[in-house]
């Protein structure tokens, strides 16, 4: 790692104590503590703050190596994807140094709680991400009208890059069209895959909601075949608590890694730094409310916090929401496909929900879950690239 790139690094960990990394004229909301740990166990050098979060680094030429291999290969990513390097130019006036600040700044919103535990394997996985070749971009056309009911529709499912500040640097789409143009977006999965292993860290609608036009309403009403004769048999977790939408590009997604002889899955679902952020932002708000309401009355004073208070409250029990749909996403799956392995849950070995599949998998039912899995489960010489 050159002299240079190493102080750009150090520089982020030290304002990253102090709750805001700064590069140029931009804030970012990354708060962690920094410790550098000796051959004797021992910490040699920290970065502390009034911080939940802290990155320990157990070997630091190690650590520097992998930073250093991972900004490289960001750094060519961006530049085989000349929209998502024309933005940073753009954002950055053209230096290359601010664009390394800010890959080594957002790089932490993706990391697990065992990741600021172990960050070299993490940036080794990293790595392997923006390496592997397992999938490529691709966009793939399916016959659907069976599956939705409407004639001359078609499933368009591939893989995409995304931009750095995303989870992952890749991203599973998918969408129902028809002869006309029109379209419904499904929602996108991000992932990564790394020795055969793929990670899923999101997945996420990008569907407008506010649509009326009738070809909307008619995959909407589609959709909710997934939930046809599902019942819940799990004591904690409604499997039909889960937006059908979700599962359905689950389903398209579990069949296309299937076809790819990828079997091993984890669910990665808390990202302690990203869920940290939304309660420093409401933090700020607070300190804010706080100075404004210095010289008012008492009981308007105490109302105002409470608010404020409920707010956090609010904040930190949607995420737990969130966090909890996400896991029975998986947990519908393995109701449609009874071979589907999950061995270990959140909290059990790690965070991540981890989860294996065979080969082949039966299906059980004559679900919508079943018939889109089968769509992307064709092999490529039966499918149409576009």
């Amino acid at each position: 790692m050159s002299e240079e790139r190493r102080k750009i690094l150090y520089a982020v960990l030290e304002e990253a104590a102090a709750q805001k990394v700064h590069v140029e004229d931009w804030a970012f909301v990354e708060a962690m503590n920094t410790n550098f740990y000796g051959h004797q166990g021992k910490i040699q050098k920290q970065f502390k703050g009034n911080n939940d979060i802290t990155l320990n680094v157990r070997n630091v030429e190690l650590f520097e190596e992998k930073m250093n291999a991972y900004v490289d290969s960001m750094l060519q990513f961006l530049h085989e994807h000349p929209l998502f390097y024309a933005y940073d130019n753009v954002y950055y006036d053209g230096h290359q140094e601010a664009q390394e600040k800010y890959l080594m700044t957002v790089l932490w919103s993706n990391a697990t709680p065992e990741d600021f535990e172990n960050p070299v394997s993490f940036l080794e996985r990293r790595i392997q991400f923006l390496k592997d070749s397992t999938v490529q971009e691709e966009k793939i056309k399916v016959d659907s009208h069976d599956c939705f009911m409407m004639d001359k529709t078609q499933i368009i499912y591939g893989v995409e890059a995304q931009h750095p500040n995303m989870e992952t640097p890749y991203t599973f789409v998918s969408c129902v069209e028809n002869e006309d143009g029109e379209s419904y977006q499904l929602p996108k999965i991000s992932f990564g895959i790394c020795e055969k292993t793929c990670f899923i860290y999101a997945i996420q609608d990008g569907e407008n909601h506010q649509r009326q036009d009738s070809f909307y309403k008619k995959v909407k009403r589609a959709l909710y075949r997934a939930n046809k004769e599902v019942e819940d048999d799990y004591f904690d977790e409604k499997i039909t608590d889960v937006s059908p939408a979700q599962v359905c590009s689950l389903a398209l997604f579990l069949g296309y890694m299937n076809r790819k002889g990828i079997q091993q899955f984890e669910a990665c679902s808390y990202l302690p730094m990203r869920y940290q952020a939304k309660d420093l932002i409401l933090l700020g708000k607070q300190k804010k409310m706080e100075a404004l309401l210095m010289n008012l009355e008492e009981p308007i004073k105490v109302k105002m916090l409470d608010e404020m208070e409920e707010a956090f409250s609010y904040a930190d029990h949607l995420q737990e929401n969130i966090t909890n749909k996400f896991i029975r996403n998986f947990l519908r799956l393995q109701y449609h496909f009874k071979e589907i392995e999950i061995t270990s849950y959140p909290g059990e070995s790690d965070s991540a929900l981890h989860y294996q599949t065979p080969q082949t998998l039966m299906e059980y039912d004559d679900s919508l879950i079943t018939e889109l899995y089968q769509k992307t489960n064709t092999p490529p010489h039966q499918a149409k690239s576009i």
